[in-house]
Parts: C-alpha cells; sequence; structure tokens
C-alpha cells in the first residue's frame, strides 16, 4: 500500500488495512464535545475554495474512550514495526486519550507532544480561554520510527506562503 490517505470513519478502515502495512497515522476523531458538528470537506483557498461535502453529526459517545481504545488496538495493529502515529484531541478528553495511548503503544513509545495552538474567536472574561489541541506522537518501536524532518521544513515554507498569500488577500490567516 502507498500513498492513500482515508477520509473515513476509522474503525471501519482499520478492520480491512492488513497487518502491518502502515508507515504513518493521523487520528483527528470526533472530540466528543456533545454538540452538533457541521463539517465541510474543501478544496481551494479564498475566491476558489469550493465545498466537496457536507456532513452534520452529533458528538457524543456514551462509549467514547471503548470507542478510542478499539481505534488505538486497530492503528497498532496495522502500524509497521517502524510505524508512527499522530492523534489528534482537544483538550477536554485528550489526557484521557493519552492513558490509553500509553496502555496501547507503551509509556516508552511517546515521542512528543505537538500543541496546536491559535489566536482567533472569542475571549472569556472568567476564565482561560480555550485556544489550542494536543496532538500526541508515538511510534510503534521507539527505537525503529520514521520521521522525515525534510517534510516537516517543506510544510512550514508552503505554511508561510500561504499566510502571505491570505495576507495580500486582505484576509486573516
Amino acid at each position: 500500500m502507498t500513498n492513500i490517505i482515508y477520509h473515513a470513519d476509522c474503525l471501519r478502515v482499520l478492520d480491512v488495512i492488513p497487518e502491518g502495512s502502515v508507515d504513518l497515522i493521523y487520528i483527528d476523531p470526533p472530540f466528543n464535545e456533545k454538540a452538533t458538528v457541521n463539517y465541510k470537506r474543501k478544496k481551494g483557498v479564498g475566491k476558489d475554495e469550493k465545498v466537496l461535502s457536507e456532513m452534520e453529526y452529533k458528538d457524543a459517545r456514551k462509549d467514547y474512550f471503548e470507542f478510542m481504545e478499539r481505534c488505538l488496538y486497530g492503528a497498532h495493529r496495522v502500524l509497521k514495526p517502524n510505524g508512527s502515529i499522530y492523534v489528534h484531541m482537544g483538550v477536554r478528553y485528550g489526557y484521557k486519550v493519552r492513558a490509553i495511548m500509553d496502555q496501547v503503544f507503551g509509556e516508552d513509545n511517546f515521542l512528543n507532544e505537538v500543541v496546536w495552538s491559535w489566536d482567533y474567536g472569542g475571549r472569556s472574561k472568567k476564565l482561560w480561554s480555550n485556544k489550542h489541541d494536543n496532538i500526541y506522537y508515538y511510534a510503534k518501536d521507539k527505537k525503529h520510527y520514521t520521521f522525515n524532518y525534510g517534510t516537516w521544513i517543506g510544510y512550514r515554507i508552503w505554511l508561510r506562503a500561504w499566510r502571505v498569500r491570505k495576507r495580500l488577500n486582505g484576509e486573516r490567516p
């Protein structure tokens, strides 16, 4: 399997992927915020942006942690011995999902936590505003994993160009 991106329910997809066949997994699961989520899949930027599909769902599961545990055990099964996984979580339940990841992948295989922060939207005057998500990064085996530093540098260059383009168009990046 090479260069395939799945945009689907992870439990359905993980069941059909062969064991030990995946290099990298990025999971952005529902955050279980108990709200209705309206999701739009888009292509393009600014005036060229087009909505490809739209979906609305209730982000509430009574079995949320069991669901995440099944997803993470499934992800562990399909990862190659040198594979790694990123799991994008909101602040409300991220710490509990990280504990599940420690159980599934082993605490020693935790590589890093990326804090995805932003500075837009409202601000509370009564408490600190939630202005970040957490992305947990684990390897299947910390002694043998792949990290493509050059790809990350390419992303940073792309991101900088995207922000400049937004500003030139009079938009906030």
